[in-house]
Parts: C-alpha cells; sequence; structure tokens
C-alpha cells in the first residue's frame, strides 16, 4: 500500500450518503403504502388520527421499548371507531372480522411507528 497519495481536500471527507438513502427509502414506503387494499388505507387514516396527538418529542412511542399498553389502547380505539362505523351502516359485525381487524391495525400501527422512529431518528 502506498502512503505517498496526497488525497485532495474534498475526497478526506465522506460523503453523506445517509441522508439521500434515508429519504428513498421513505419514498418507497410511502409509494407502498399508496398500494393497500381499501381497507387497510381506511385503517392507516385512523392509526395516523389516533398517533397524531401522541407523537411528539418524549413520547412512549420513541422509547427503546414502547409500552405494550399504550399501544393496545391505541389498537383497542381504532377498533372501536371501526365497529362504531359498520354498526352505522348496519353491516353485520362476526367476532371472525372483529379478531382479524384487530390483527391488521395492530401491523399497520406498527408499521406506521416504525416509520416515524425512524423518521425521526435521523
Amino acid at each position: 500500500m502506498r502512503r505517498d497519495i496526497i488525497l485532495q481536500f474534498y475526497m478526506a471527507y465522506p460523503y453523506p450518503y445517509g441522508y439521500e438513502e434515508q429519504n428513498r427509502r421513505m419514498q418507497d414506503l410511502e409509494y407502498m403504502q399508496q398500494l393497500y387494499p381499501q381497507e387497510a388505507k381506511n385503517i392507516l387514516r385512523k392509526v395516523i388520527y389516533h398517533l397524531d396527538p401522541i407523537d411528539y418529542k418524549g413520547s412512549f412511542l420513541y422509547d427503546e421499548y414502547p409500552d405494550q399498553l399504550q399501544l393496545y389502547r391505541v389498537v383497542a380505539s381504532v377498533l372501536a371507531e371501526l365497529r362504531k362505523e359498520a354498526m352505522d351502516r348496519e353491516e353485520a359485525w362476526m367476532p371472525e372480522k372483529e379478531m382479524w381487524l384487530q390483527d391488521m391495525i395492530k401491523l399497520v400501527l406498527y408499521q406506521e411507528v416504525f416509520k416515524r422512529r425512524y423518521k425521526n431518528n435521523f
């Protein structure tokens, strides 16, 4: 290895590639969220609506291990809102659908929390 090579000043400092990569990943994630089925988009809108008031600096969302009880409360409030909307439209509400919706809400919620944590980490 030769040590007599002199580097130019601009070659000695790393280029901040991380910011461009972060923006590209966020754009990819937002594009994929646009491809969600209609039911998942509806759940995502409700999850965002319930997460916005609790998304602040120092929130439990940004703890190393977020509080599972608080996350469950968000899931329960979104599920109650969906149940109320179904009752208003006079749709049948079945326990199987509730279990499926609860799992779907959890998946969308955890992905949205991850997205917010990743976005605010940089």
